[in-house]
């Protein structure tokens, strides 16, 4: 049940992870075209660090990773 878990929690942050490249893509696209980004390129930098660092927590595979909006809120209206 354990190694089912890991899975899972994995699969959702690897897929968070990819859900925020596309993103920070933009964000420079649209920087060198001096138009100002949609998202905070800084923020985003964070929490992505934030889901690389999940898995090196103990007993990381209990929780499920936080999406962008609640890490905003649990970081920056706390």
């Amino acid at each position: 049940m354990v190694i089912l878990k890991k899975f899972y929690v994995r699969f959702r942050r690897n897929r968070l992870l990819r859900a925020t490249d596309w993103r920070m893509a933009r964000a420079k696209e649209q920087v060198q075209l001096g138009i100002v980004p949609v998202d905070d390129r800084d923020k985003m930098a964070l929490y992505r660090q934030y889901l690389r660092d999940f898995t090196k927590q103990s007993d990381w595979w209990l929780e499920r990773p936080l999406g962008f909006k609640l890490w905003l809120e649990f970081c920056y209206h706390s």
